[in-house]
């Protein structure tokens, strides 16, 4: 037996209970120990394979592995391992430097893990992503998850469209500043990082988002933090799903509850309920208020000379006059046929209402052509001013009904305060 088998006596035994292929080779690649698993695998004998380079029996190849030539080369004294296909079957090679004391240069041992098995379980596992991804894909909502960072993980397909993309892949390492939606992503990072911190789901709120086309669509959410197994934060998970259609039809039933649909005003029941909020506010912040009462004048000559719809052309030019010299914090309501009613807000103790209400006259008098005809008619105002007038708005509508009785008692076509009213 030559001397090196006789050193290794030992090894080989020792190695022989090992059921993983083990082979040891001097610096130049050559076969010094192998135990029967290796002589099994590779389908030979201890005898046949002593001496040769080991590529030339097992694992075979033109050379080195990459990692057996890193750990020669560089005489590391560390374990290195490489991945290793021979056939159908997959193995991990650990290289070791072993140095024995009956011999002056370097050898170096392989262990060779099977890991055919693992892939088993790696093909199992990656088919069950694959179809959980198409579970994903075909679910009729919108899915995405984020790490710690707010930069996306995944999406399904539903959501990459949103975004502009065709696969969810295509998010991967992106953030929300990255997307389409640009002017809402602070938004959306603030939930993320609240989900996050607090570790607290946020479910089913309304938010906008903008498409690629430049659309606002409409969104109802919901997000949860993802946990590892440890249960630590590791980022969050987010459905939405599209409820603009909803959204829309809600704000028609929101439109046709509170506004006039002829003119886009408030109707008269929103603006009573609007005027009692508005006079609690007052109450509480000190604030004066002044209500207006409108009748126009000459209007049923012009609806029953020229028809209804002509009629109610000229009323939706009045409304965009009466909006058009008030504020957005006004109320400007259609009570019902030629009635309006305009809530002023805070009209520096109402001493400006006079000017508003004289503007608007100027304004309606001036002829306008509806529908090919020259007409000309004109308003007359009521004012009521809280709370020098009243402290309810049962009390104000009254004195503002009063003083507008008194501006038809005097000749139409201006306006009255109800403080002046009583006096006359």
């Amino acid at each position: 037996m030559p001397v090196n088998q006789t050193i290794l006596k030992t090894e080989r035994e020792t190695f022989n209970c090992i059921d993983d292929p083990v082979f040891i080779h001097d610096k130049d690649y050559r076969l010094v120990l192998v135990n029967d698993a290796y002589c099994r695998a590779a389908g030979t004998t201890e005898e046949a394979a002593l001496g040769k380079c080991y590529w030339e029996v097992f694992p075979p190849g033109q050379g080195p592995l990459p990692e057996c030539e890193r750990v020669a080369r560089e005489n590391n004294q560390k374990p290195a391992r490489d991945e290793v296909a021979v056939g159908d079957r997959r193995y991990i090679s650990n290289s070791y430097p072993f140095r024995h004391s009956g011999t002056a240069s370097p050898w170096y041992l392989h262990i060779l893990a099977e890991i055919t098995g693992s892939t088993m379980v790696d093909e199992k596992v990656n088919a069950s992503n694959r179809l959980l991804q198409t579970i994903i894909n075909n679910v009729p909502v919108r899915v995405f998850w984020k790490d710690r960072n707010l930069r996306y993980l995944g999406a399904n397909a539903l959501f990459a469209r949103d975004a502009g993309y065709t696969d969810g892949e295509e998010l991967v390492g992106k953030s929300d500043l990255d997307m389409v939606w640009g002017e809402q992503a602070e938004d959306y990072r603030s939930d993320d990082k609240q989900v996050m911190d607090s570790g607290m789901p946020k479910l089913d709120y309304d938010e906008p988002q903008t498409t690629p086309t430049g659309d606002k669509i409409w969104l109802r959410t919901s997000k949860v933090p993802l946990r590892d197994q440890d249960d630590n934060v590791m980022g969050m998970l987010g459905i939405y799903y599209d409820i603009t259609d909803r959204k829309k039809a809600e704000d028609k039933m929101q439109r046709l509850a509170t506004t006039d649909p002829l003119t886009g005003l408030t109707n008269h029941r929103q603006f009573d309920l609007l005027a009692v909020q508005y006079l609690k506010l007052a109450k509480r912040e000190g604030k004066v208020l002044a209500l207006m009462m409108l009748d126009l004048d000459k209007f049923k000559p012009v609806n029953d000379t020229y028809g209804h719809q002509a009629g109610d052309v000229l009323l939706q030019i009045v409304a965009g006059i009466l909006k058009k010299h008030t504020r957005e914090t006004d109320i400007v309501a259609r009570l019902g046929g030629d009635e309006f009613a305009i809530l002023l807000v805070n009209p520096q103790d109402g001493a400006n209402a006079g000017i508003r209400a004289q503007n608007i006259i100027d304004e309606i008098k001036k002829p306008v052509n509806v529908l090919g005809h020259d007409v000309q008619i004109g308003v007359s105002i009521g004012i009521a001013v809280y709370p020098a007038d009243g402290d309810g708005v049962k009390t104000l509508l009254e004195h503002a009904d009063l003083a507008l009785y008194k501006t038809k008692e005097m000749g139409r076509g201006t306006y009255t305060f109800y403080r002046n009213a009583v006096k006359s």
